[in-house]
């Protein structure tokens, strides 16, 4: 019996499944995985080089130097979190607020940290809208002086900061009073308070955030008079509003917004302490009563408003019944002297008239007599010239009925 002749097929199929194929195929894979991984990383590489060679430089004056050491790191966390979005390479330089201000209007710096926000400041420079720290001035005395308000400050030496927006507004004030104050700058708050507990002057003005951190366990007493309040924020040239000032404004917007953020971490542990919260309350309670105060002050003056408005309506009305009634009386009293006025002249024509008519009666020459009941009444003069002829005739007369 005869077989045909088929193909014979390998255990493993086709030559192209024979191991060695296989393995060959997968050293090529892994070859070729490996050059693109290459490539890939070179690509990145090469791509992260040019980002770094892009980085914009912001040369930054920080003018915070007269804050404590851990005010000033806010700035500098802030900027490093803006930095970091932003791709900025920073530069720092450190001096006073006015060299910054200074540098920053020559063009010798592009930003200008610690700005307080006044508008007295140059218009050259532009502020930012979201300010980083807001703080205010407090008065500080040694424990042998006892100043319970701004007055008893009257015949003592107070030192305030030299070249400092707090400084100008607590020189302001003090001066505006009328007071003999002797105010002493000084530039550093350090050297301030070192004058302070030695007694070299007797109070001093002393930012919150500085007695916040430097003064946690100084015996220097803390008193009840505070000084408006200041924020502090970024500044550039109004050409770099844009390119810095906006970036920065939005990004410490949402450092704001965010309770876990660097930028609250820092605070927090900044003012983690009991005497400042009792600060923060003492101040709201104050703000509190004097916001009932005002507005009970408000209710007060709205009642009396409206009860002088009320007593001055019916005064009003009773002066305009009074005028009437004096009027009146005005016309009555015309009226009245009119009366007696013309009972006066008819009294004088009729004693005209009497005496007309007795002067008639007692100078004629007839015999004029008035009879009453057969009785002579009156007589006047002519009568004692009957003779005694007549006189019969004259008691005929007076017989008749």
């Amino acid at each position: 019996m005869c077989r045909a002749n088929h193909p014979v097929h390998h255990l493993y199929g086709p030559t192209l499944n024979r191991p060695s194929e296989r393995r060959r195929n997968g050293w090529r894979f892994a070859g070729r995985l490996i050059s693109a991984l290459g490539i890939v990383m070179l690509v990145l590489f090469a791509t992260d080089k040019g980002t770094a060679n892009n980085q914009t430089l912001v040369r930054v004056f920080d003018a915070t130097r007269s804050m404590a050491p851990d005010c000033s790191q806010v700035w500098h966390l802030v900027l490093d979190a803006v930095a970091e979005k932003e791709n900025w390479s920073i530069q720092y330089t450190s001096g006073t607020l006015t060299e910054g201000q200074a540098r920053l209007a020559d063009g010798r710096v592009d930003l200008l940290t610690g700005v307080p926000n006044l508008p007295c400041n140059p218009r050259q420079q532009v502020i930012s809208q979201e300010s980083v720290l807001s703080t205010w001035s407090q008065i500080y005395t040694h424990p042998s002086i006892s100043v319970q308000s701004i007055l008893d400050l009257n015949r003592h030496t107070v030192g305030i900061p030299e070249q400092n927006a707090q400084g100008v507004t607590a020189r302001k004030m003090l001066d505006g009073l009328g007071l003999d104050i002797q105010l002493v700058e000084f530039k550093t708050g350090r050297e301030m308070l070192a004058a302070l507990d030695k007694r070299w002057i007797d109070a001093a003005v002393v930012d919150r955030l500085y007695s916040a951190v430097q003064l946690k366990h100084s015996q220097l007493i803390q008193t009840a008079i505070l000084f408006p309040p200041t924020d502090y924020r970024f500044a550039a040239r109004s050409a770099l509003r844009e390119r810095l000032l906006n970036p920065i404004d939005y990004h410490l917007r949402r450092m704001k917004a965010d309770p876990t953020s660097a930028y609250h971490r820092h605070l927090n542990a900044l003012f983690d302490n009991r005497t400042e919260l009792r600060i923060l309350g003492y101040l709201k309670l104050g703000l509190l009563v004097t916001a009932i105060g005002l507005l009970g002050a408000f209710v007060h003056v709205t009642i009396l408003r409206h009860r002088i408005r009320s007593r001055t309506f019916e005064l009003a009305r009773r002066n305009t019944d009074l005028k009437a009634e004096l009027k009146r009386r005005h016309k009555a009293e015309e009226a009245q002297a009119d009366s007696e006025c013309r009972l006066r002249e008819m009294f004088d024509a009729c004693r005209r008239s009497e005496e007309k008519y007795r002067l008639l009666v007692e100078n004629a020459h007839d015999l004029i007599v008035v009879i009453q009941k057969q009785m002579i009444t009156f007589a006047n003069p002519s009568a004692n010239g009957f003779s005694d002829t007549r006189k019969p005739i004259f008691d005929r007369f007076l017989s008749l009925p």
